[in-house]
């Protein structure tokens, strides 16, 4: 991904938390998988990209049949609450924009 990455603020997605455990692997560490519907979504983003989950960068760490992995680290536990989300709620997604942030984007006026 490019280095040069940020974030609007404007929700793109709403996923589903399917699970929220203990990682097996990194001790510490709660794994986070989320349900997503949208196909066109999900082909935007692999593993490795930067995704705000609730408005928490994370990075995702691996993608299949419709389900992405995020993994929360001890620290943001402490600063977030993001583990107080349980399987069946929803959380809001945004994928990490590329470029210059001072780019102007139009947006088409309608009255």
């Amino acid at each position: 991904m490019d280095k040069n990455y940020y974030f609007t603020g404007i929700v793109s997605e709403l996923g589903k938390v399917s699970t929220l455990e203990l990682s097996l692997i990194d001790p510490g560490v709660y794994v986070m998988q989320i349900k997503i519907k949208n196909e066109t979504f999900l082909k935007q983003i692999t593993a490795g990209n930067h995704l705000l989950v609730n408005g928490v960068c994370l990075t995702v760490a691996e993608i299949s049949n419709q389900t992405l992995e995020v993994h929360i680290w001890p620290h943001t536990q402490t600063i977030t609450n993001l583990l107080q989300c349980k399987p069946g709620n929803y959380v809001n997604l945004e994928k990490a924009q590329t470029g210059a942030r001072n780019q102007t984007r139009s947006c088409p006026l309608q009255v």
